[in-house]
């Protein structure tokens, strides 16, 4: 059924009061900023709004009997349901194998370690020391701190069918931090940040070597090495590491088109024997 067979569940009943409450406060905003004029009626007609349903959510194409089977397989204790990495499909999998595949990744302790109690509380006690040294030695802007209450992440595995690499928890970070931070504060064609360089370090290590998950085994794990998939660091860490390499090693063994977007690369070169120079420069250590 490809694409057909998308299936949207009806919006909560709240869900569209905030979203009018929103709407009502943004054209309040424009009004007072001299943007837009509007009616005294405006509001007693968009209000209503809140509490209607409009359109259709019933599929063409699904029929009652494929909602059966879709709740068949997801209370089916012996599967597990993925959806594939960067393709519109999803992917049954033995759960046991899963699970398997998922404690193999986690086994590598140069990335990974186990832990046995929860350090959410201890980690952002040492965040808003860190937060309270920094704003003591800046003008502006202040951090705010971190408040409410914080839980262990998850870990979970989407099935790679394009491509078997991970760059992300290949990164080196304590070298990517390094690279960063001499690019921000040691370079003079870069105007350092309004912050200390200690901190920055600091919080940049926490951000990436302190990373708290559990897994569907219950276990908790702290990531120690590597970026973890879904940060936000994640893309500018590999990207700074990889443009790092580029930089430094690729000056002299540059061809002639050479394009990258993170991992991807699209090169042109004159023969095999130019291919496999440049991948050996790509591939050799890059200067601390």
């Amino acid at each position: 059924m490809g694409l057909n067979c998308q299936y949207l569940s009806k919006p909560r009943h709240y869900r569209k009061g905030l979203e009018i409450e929103v709407l009502l406060d943004d054209i309040q905003h424009l009004e007072k900023a001299g943007q837009v004029k509007t009616t005294p009626d405006l509001q007693p007609a968009i209000l209503p709004e809140a509490n209607r349903i409009r359109g259709s959510y019933h599929s063409k194409f699904i029929n009652i009997n494929h909602l059966f089977t879709a709740k068949e397989l997801r209370n089916n204790p012996d599967i597990t349901i993925r959806r594939a990495d960067k393709t519109a499909a999803f992917v049954i999998i033995n759960r046991e194998e899963y699970t398997h595949k998922i404690e193999s990744i986690l086994s590598d302790t140069t990335k990974y370690t186990k832990i046995t109690r929860n350090p959410t509380d201890f980690i952002k006690k040492k965040l808003n020391k860190i937060i309270t040294s920094t704003n003591s030695n800046i003008d502006s802007p202040k951090f705010p701190k971190l408040r409410g209450e914080y839980s262990l992440g998850y870990a979970f595995g989407n099935i790679k069918t394009h491509k078997p690499e991970n760059l992300f928890r290949n990164v080196n970070v304590d070298r990517t931090i390094n690279f960063i931070l001499k690019r921000v504060y040691h370079c003079d064609d870069t105007t350092p940040l309004n912050i200390p360089e200690k901190s920055l370090r600091s919080l940049l290590e926490i951000c990436t070597k302190e990373t708290l998950f559990t897994c569907p085994n219950g276990r908790m794990y702290k990531q120690i090495d590597g970026v973890a998939m879904g940060s936000p660091l994640g893309v500018l860490f590999a990207n700074f590491f990889m443009g790092t390499i580029e930089t430094e090693l690729l000056v002299e063994a540059r061809p002639s088109i050479y394009s990258r977007y993170v991992n991807n690369i699209f090169v042109r070169v004159r023969d095999q024997r130019e291919l496999q120079n440049l991948k050996k420069t790509a591939s050799s250590e890059p200067p601390d």
